[in-house]
This record gives C-alpha cells, sequence and structure tokens, in this order.
C-alpha cells in the first residue's frame, strides 16, 4: 500500500510533512529498523512512520509522550491507540509514558528517532550532545526562523533552534519545518 496522509489532527498536516517524514523512513531504515518518537499527540507522525515500517516489510515504533500530564495540548494514549488502529497501523506501533528528557539521560538504541516535545534550541542542543556518536537518525519539529517566532517560544523565552549551535538540515521548511539533526 502506498503513502496516505492520515485524516488525523495535526500541525504537520496542513502542509503534508506526514509524506516527508514517510519518505525520510523509506530512505533511512531497513526491514526490522526501532523507530521511536517522542511527542505523539493524536498520532499523525507516527502513522505516517508505521505506514513507511509496513512497505518496508516490517519493523518497530515506541512512541512515548506525556499524555494525559502534558498540561497543553494532548490526546489520550488510548485515543491516539484507536486512530493508529483505524489506519490498520497497530501492529508495527506500541505507545508508552515517558519523558523526553528521563530518556536523554540513558538513550536506547534506534534506527531512527523524530523529536516533536516542545522543540527549542536548548533542547535540541541537549539532544546533540547527548546523542553525539550514535550510529541512527535524529529528526525533529522546528529548525525554521518562522517556526522560533511561534507565540509559545516568545511568551516562555525559549532559545530558537537556528543558531543553537547543533549542525542540521533542514528536511521541510513548510510551517513548522522538519530538520535532521547532524550527528557527528
Amino acid at each position: 500500500m502506498p503513502y496516505s496522509a492520515p485524516a488525523v489532527p495535526s500541525s504537520y498536516r496542513d502542509n503534508d510533512l506526514g509524506r516527508t517524514i514517510y519518505d525520510f523512513v523509506m530512505n533511512n531504515a531497513e526491514q526490522g529498523a526501532v523507530l521511536l518518537e517522542f511527542g505523539c499527540l493524536h498520532g499523525y507522525s507516527s502513522i505516517c512512520m508505521a505506514q513507511a515500517l509496513r512497505d518496508l516489510g516490517g519493523g518497530s515504533l515506541v512512541g512515548y509522550d506525556l499524555w494525559e500530564e502534558y498540561p497543553y495540548r494532548h490526546s489520550t494514549m488510548q485515543d491516539t491507540l484507536e486512530k493508529v488502529r483505524r489506519h490498520g497501523l497497530q501492529d508495527f506501533v506500541s505507545f508508552e509514558k515517558m519523558n523526553f528528557t528521563d530518556w536523554l539521560k540513558n538513550p536506547t538504541d534506534f534506527d531512527i528517532v523524530h523529536i516533536d516535545v516542545s522543540n527549542n534550541g536548548t533542547l535540541i542542543r541537549e539532544t546533540y550532545e547527548a546523542l553525539r556518536g550514535y550510529h541512527g537518525e535524529v529528526i525533529f519539529e522546528g529548525g525554521t526562523e518562522e517556526r522560533d517566532k511561534v507565540e509559545w517560544m516568545a511568551k516562555f523565552d525559549k532559545e530558537p533552534i537556528v543558531g543553537c549551535g547543533v549542525p542540521y538540515e533542514v528536511l521541510d521548511d513548510r510551517f513548522p519545518a522538519l530538520s535532521r539533526m547532524i550527528l557527528r
């Protein structure tokens, strides 16, 4: 089955960044790949990555989120899993509750990790320092000046990602942008 844009609410959906995520997994993973995601919300990017795993012939995605404990926009783990089931991808996806910064203290192996957890320059720099030397791929939400100007970044005085000192390339600059960290 080919890629199909998920019918799930997401800031990624307006500009079909799901296609970018799907293509990234297809081009950078193999059958049996281990994918991780931090910040699942309603499951849009989880579904896109799981479609790629299906089309590669197998693999697993573990999606982590704070679910109901996140004080801003959130979904329940059960509601998000139901969206994955409606897309027929439940064999590739599992969800758990975990804080990204806790995982970063003792990262597990991965082929690709997708990070979408209120990303800012400080968090991206901490991620880079913790994951340097890993052989997997790191993609993250953000990486453009437009994304750095979102309301909550200014309101909470967050460091911009652009200019934070981390080497990365923007994979798709359509809002809210998707970037690949270069782990040297």
